[in-house]
């Protein structure tokens, strides 16, 4: 039979406290740097907002998204359509405050629904 040494369980519990406690302070500093890194100015509001995805990740979805609605559903028989959404999406993006918003504008067209016309402006 073992006899429980409580000067060595009272120093081993304040070890793993502490140990904890050091655990949880570089999870808060590591949360709180996320947290700034991942924030950027939102161009419409002029305030900071906390962002999950870069800019370049969002591209590339929306590029991915075009790729897979464009093989869906095809784009609207009409060139003169195509080309008035195109020049609208041009205008939208040149009015925006955000100056990579011309890159969202190359996927502005209109998209056939069993013969109806429906515009996607990004």
């Amino acid at each position: 039979m073992s006899v429980l040494n409580l000067k060595d369980y009272s120093m081993n519990m304040r070890t793993v406290q502490k140990c904890r406690l050091v655990i949880l302070l570089l999870a808060l500093l590591a949360s709180a740097a996320v947290m700034i890194n991942g924030c950027a100015t939102n161009a419409a509001t002029g305030k900071r907002q906390f962002n999950l995805i870069s800019e370049s990740q969002e591209i590339a979805i929306v590029r991915d998204a075009d790729k897979q609605i464009s093989a869906q559903m095809g784009l609207y028989p009409n060139d003169a359509l195509q080309k008035y959404v195109s020049d609208l999406g041009l205008k939208m993006a040149a009015s925006d405050a955000d100056e990579h918003c011309a890159d969202y504008s190359t996927w502005s067209r209109c998209f056939d629904t069993a013969g109806t016309a429906i515009a996607a402006i990004c």
